[in-house]
């Protein structure tokens, strides 16, 4: 399968190659530039799912150019403020559009970007600003799941999930609030039922099963994840990382695999295991004891979810598909 080449697919290729260069400044103690540029490449990341996402369910297919506008910011954090104006009126429009969960999910995504637009002007240290700025990822989460988790198993969310999203307005004063966020979250997107979810993924069977069984195991990893910032709350800048490196990450690692293939126009290899869960909780754990350990164990984690979903299989020699690969190269 040919890979796509729409802005979308290009953007997130982009952030896919410069997340673990920024993940590896703290290694060559470059600590001042990690943070300065690891939420900006988080954000293109984010940004460009939630275009393909908005743009997939509103029937938007000339927003795909407002990925790209997220590398904007590596030039100037300030100029992030464009691609979320556009991103807010979209999603806003897709929700008239839409209804049911769908449209309290897009509801979330443009009140997620009003937390990018505020952190973009922020003006702070670079700590206080990176605690600003984990409203978004964590917002786009709430937005996200509290439609994806219910709905993939035939269920409805609980209105009370979208109180979530508003809540984490009150970490924006004090990131110890972001924390109160997560109940209407939990409840709203019935984590309660993972138990169940589980089970009914198990009697499914087959690679349908798997992925859902994967799907499922992730939300169920997340809840775990959740101990170290609960632990670490009082310190700042190692309740950031845990809940980067374990929360946020997981969620991330959760999609990855259904998403991705599909924007960037690749098969899915579909080799669903549970080491990118247990290597970014590992992470996690050992950041404020550990930190080049943690950074180790993180890239682990991003190498084993890349072989998840990332076809591997080249053509064999004297094929047809061989020759025509040849051919390209050649061209």
């Amino acid at each position: 399968m040919k890979m796509r080449t729409s802005p979308t697919s290009l953007t997130i290729i982009v952030s896919m190659v410069l997340i673990p260069v920024a993940f590896s400044f703290p290694l060559l103690r470059l600590t001042y530039l990690h943070m300065e540029i690891m939420l900006i490449i988080l954000f293109i990341f984010v940004h460009s799912v939630a275009v393909a996402y908005v743009s997939g369910v509103s029937k938007m297919r000339r927003l795909d150019w407002a990925s790209p506008l997220a590398l904007l910011g590596l030039l100037n954090q300030r100029l992030l403020v464009i691609p979320s104006i556009i991103m807010i009126l979209s999603s806003l429009i897709g929700a008239k559009r839409n209804k049911d969960s769908m449209r309290l999910s897009l509801i979330g995504i443009s009140i997620s970007y009003i937390y990018a637009i505020y952190w973009s002007l922020y003006e702070g240290d670079l700590i206080s600003k990176a605690l600003v700025g984990l409203a978004f990822p964590l917002s786009m989460i709430f937005a996200i799941s509290m439609h994806s988790l219910p709905r993939t198993f035939r269920s409805k969310p609980h209105p009370i999930a979208l109180l979530s999203v508003p809540l984490l307005a009150l970490g924006l004063f004090d990131y110890r609030f972001y924390l109160m966020s997560l109940i209407p979250y939990l409840i709203g997107s019935k984590y309660f039922e993972l138990p169940r979810y589980c089970k009914l993924s198990k009697e499914i069977g087959g690679i349908a099963g798997k992925g859902l069984f994967y799907y499922c195991c992730g939300h169920a990893f997340s809840v775990i994840a959740l101990i170290f910032p609960l632990i670490f709350y009082s310190t700042p800048l190692t309740f950031l990382h845990t809940m980067l490196l374990g929360f946020v990450s997981i969620h991330v690692f959760i999609h990855l695999p259904t998403m991705i293939p599909p924007i960037l126009g690749i098969k899915n290899a579909r080799r669903y295991n549970y080491f990118p869960y247990v290597l970014t909780i590992l992470a996690s754990a050992l950041w404020p004891f550990f930190k080049d350990l943690s950074w180790l164990l993180y890239f682990s984690a991003l190498i084993a979810v890349a072989l998840v979903f990332l076809p591997l299989n080249l053509p064999k020699r004297g094929t047809k598909s061989a020759r025509r690969a040849g051919a390209g190269i050649l061209a």
